[in-house]
C-alpha cells in the first residue's frame, strides 16, 4: 500500500514537471510568434551594427509590420531575417528597399523599409530578399549619423543627459506653439524658393565684391591709419575748434538778427533788381562774345600801352565838338529793340562799320551838317540780322572824323610848318599835326 502511495506522488510530480516543462515552451513559442503565421523575407546590408539586435523592429513609414527574427554576417555585410505580419504585407510592394536607422541619438537600430517612388503592383512575398537603400538621403543621413557618433562618444553622458532633460522640460506642453512656428517657417521658406536664383546671384555677386574689397584692403587700412592721425590733430585742436565753433556760432546768430532786421528789405531788393536781372538774362547771349573779344582785344592794348617799347602808341583824333544839349531835339531815348547782337565779335571788322542806334538823336541837324561838310566814311554794313542796324539815327563812327589824322593831312601841316621853323618837312614833329591839324582844319590856308 505504501509502495502504491509512493508510486502515486512519483507519477504526480512527473505529471507536475511536464505540465511545466509544456508551459515554458508554449511561453517561449509564444514569445517567439510560432503560432502566428508571419511571412519572413531576407534582407541584404553592409553592416548591422551594434545596436540592431534580434526582435529589433521592421517599420514602413513609422508603422510596425514585422520584426528582425535573426542576424547573420556573410563576410562583406549582414543577413537580416526579418518576419513580416501577414496582415501588413499586402501594403509593402515587392521593390521595397531597407535601410538602419537609429529611435534615438542613444537608441537601438530598426529597420526601415522605404517605399519606392513606383511601386510594384505586386506584395512582398515570403522567400524574397529586400536590398539596402543607396539613395542619396540615407547616404545623408547615414553619414550625419556617422560622424555623429565620435563626438557623442567624447561627450560626458552625465552632462547630456542634463541637457537633453532640459530641452525636454523646455519644450513640454510647448508643442502647439512649435507646430505653429514651423507651419510659419514652412510658408517663409515657400515664398523665398521662388527668390532663390537671385539669392544665389547675389550670393556670387557678394563674392565678387568681397574680391573687390581685399584688393583695396590696403588703400583702407591706411586710410584708417591716416583717419587715426586726423582723430589725433583734432583732439590735439580742441580748444582751437572750440573757439572757433563758438565764433561761427556768434556770427550765425549775428546773421541771423541781420537777416531779421533787413528781411523786408532784402526781399524788396530782389524785387527792384528784377528788371534788371531780366535785361540781363535777356541779353546773355552777346555775354560770351563779348568777353572773348576782349580776351582777343588783349594783346593790342598790351601793345598800345607799353610792348616792346615803355611808350603809348595811338592814332589821336581831335574833332570838331558837338553842339550844346537842345531840348526838343537831343532828348535821349531808348528805341533800339532788336535784342542781344554780337556785332561781328569776338572777331569785328578792322575798321568797324557804321551801326546806326536809334538814341533820340538822330533829327539833330548837326550831324547831317558835319557829314556833308567833310569827306565821306564807309557806309555802314550789315549786321548779323542782316540790316543796316537800324533806319537812322547817329553812326557810331561820325563822319567828322575821315579826313583827320590822315597821310595826306600830316603831309600838309609838315609842308606848312617846315619853312616856319626852319627844318625840313619831313623832320616836322607829328605833334604839330596833332595840334595845329584841329585849328586849321576847315580854314583857307595862303602859302607866301
Amino acid at each position: 500500500m505504501l509502495a502504491l502511495t509512493r508510486l502515486r506522488y512519483m507519477l504526480y510530480g512527473l505529471i507536475f514537471l511536464v505540465v511545466v516543462s509544456l508551459l515554458i515552451g508554449l511561453s517561449i513559442a509564444i514569445y517567439q510568434d510560432r503560432f502566428t503565421p508571419m511571412v519572413l523575407v531576407k534582407a541584404h546590408t553592409d553592416s548591422a551594427g551594434l545596436q540592431l539586435l534580434p526582435r529589433s523592429d521592421v517599420k514602413v513609414r513609422g508603422v510596425s509590420v514585422g520584426e528582425v527574427r535573426d542576424i547573420a554576417s556573410q563576410g562583406r555585410g549582414a543577413i537580416l531575417t526579418l518576419s513580416l505580419d501577414p496582415k501588413q504585407v499586402g501594403h509593402i510592394p515587392g521593390n521595397t528597399t531597407a535601410r538602419l536607422l537609429p529611435k534615438t541619438v542613444f537608441g537601438e537600430k530598426y529597420v526601415d523599409l522605404v517605399m519606392p517612388k513606383s511601386p510594384s503592383p505586386e506584395p512582398i512575398e515570403t522567400g524574397e530578399v529586400i536590398t539596402q537603400d543607396r539613395s542619396v538621403a540615407t547616404a545623408e543621413i547615414t553619414r550625419i549619423l556617422d560622424d555623429l557618433m565620435p563626438l557623442l562618444r567624447t561627450l560626458e553622458p552625465q552632462k547630456v543627459n542634463a541637457t537633453l532633460t532640459a530641452l525636454a522640460t523646455a519644450l513640454e506642453g510647448n508643442g502647439e506653439r512649435i507646430g505653429e512656428n514651423l507651419e510659419r517657417l514652412d510658408s517663409y521658406l515657400r515664398q523665398l524658393n521662388p527668390h532663390l536664383p537671385t539669392v544665389a546671384h547675389d550670393i556670387s555677386a557678394l563674392a565678387d565684391v568681397s574680391d573687390v574689397y581685399s584688393d583695396v584692403a590696403p588703400d583702407l587700412l591706411g586710410l584708417l591709419r591716416n583717419l587715426i592721425v586726423t582723430s589725433g590733430t583734432v583732439v590735439e585742436k580742441e580748444d582751437t575748434i572750440d573757439v572757433f565753433l563758438r565764433d561761427v556760432t556768434g556770427f550765425s546768430r549775428t546773421g541771423e538778427a541781420v537777416l531779421v532786421e533787413n528781411g523786408d528789405r532784402i526781399i524788396q531788393l530782389g524785387e527792384v533788381t528784377r528788371p534788371t536781372t531780366a535785361l540781363l538774362a535777356e541779353y546773355s547771349p552777346q555775354l560770351p562774345c563779348f568777353f572773348k573779344g576782349l580776351n582777343n582785344l588783349q594783346p593790342r592794348l598790351e601793345d598800345a600801352f607799353g610792348g616792346r617799347s615803355p611808350e603809348l602808341h595811338i592814332t589821336l583824333e581831335l574833332v570838331k565838338p558837338r553842339p550844346p544839349y537842345k531840348p526838343g531835339i537831343d532828348a535821349p531815348v531808348y528805341g533800339d529793340h532788336r535784342g542781344p547782337n554780337c556785332h561781328g565779335l569776338p572777331n569785328p571788322e578792322v575798321p568797324f562799320p557804321g551801326q546806326q542806334i536809334i538814341d533820340g538823336t538822330e533829327d539833330n541837324p548837326w550831324y547831317d551838317q558835319g557829314a556833308a561838310s567833310l569827306p565821306p566814311t564807309r557806309s555802314s554794313q550789315p549786321d548779323a540780322s542782316g540790316g543796316n542796324g537800324g533806319a537812322g539815327g547817329t553812326s557810331l563812327q561820325s563822319a567828322t572824323m575821315g579826313y583827320a589824322g590822315t597821310a595826306e593831312e600830316q603831309q600838309l601841316v609838315d609842308t606848312l610848318w617846315g619853312p616856319i621853323l626852319g627844318t625840313p618837312p619831313d623832320q616836322v614833329p607829328d605833334l604839330m599835326t596833332l595840334l595845329w591839324g584841329p585849328m586849321a582844319r576847315g580854314m583857307a590856308v595862303n602859302v607866301e
